[in-house]
């Protein structure tokens, strides 16, 4: 029995990433027209948010399995783990690939890093919102909660 059917949960499906995809060609496509100079901005910010997130996410794992408490957000990371470790190495390594390659809006490679980038960082603050909103249903609903 795998952990959706255990957990009932869904993580952040199908239309999480249908709407990464479409979020990361629209960002392309506007950088490449040179619509959003912003970019080199996003890209650091995003790199600091995934950092920030993965520590807040092991740490909140840590804890929990020190305090052998609820081992509702151990359920969540294992029904939403894909999708949040996803959402995170990929927007590290198109992030990084980013700023390495040196953003431009005349290159078609910085369209592509750029855009690469939002997607994986949508995915990523879908994971983490998914996450949050499992581990407060398990927390609201105590019997799921118990150590089984």
């Amino acid at each position: 029995m795998n952990c959706k059917e255990k957990y009932n949960c869904t993580g952040c499906g199908i239309l999480g990433v249908i709407f990464s995809i479409v979020v990361g060609v629209v960002f392309g496509v506007l950088f490449a027209n040179s619509l959003i100079p912003a970019a080199l901005n996003f890209i650091i910010i995003a790199l600091i948010i995934s950092g920030v997130s993965t520590l807040v996410t092991i740490t909140t794992l840590l804890v929990g399995n020190i305090l052998k408490g609820c081992y509702c957000v151990n359920k969540c990371i294992a029904c939403g783990g894909k999708c949040f470790i996803a959402g995170t190495i990929g927007t590290l390594l198109a992030g990084t690939a980013a700023l390495t390659a040196g953003i431009t809006a005349t290159s078609v490679a910085s369209a592509i890093f750029v855009g690469l980038t939002a997607l994986f960082f949508v995915l990523m603050i879908i994971a983490v919102v998914s996450l949050f909103i499992c581990t407060i249903q398990e927390n609201c609903n105590r019997k799921v909660c118990d150590k089984e």
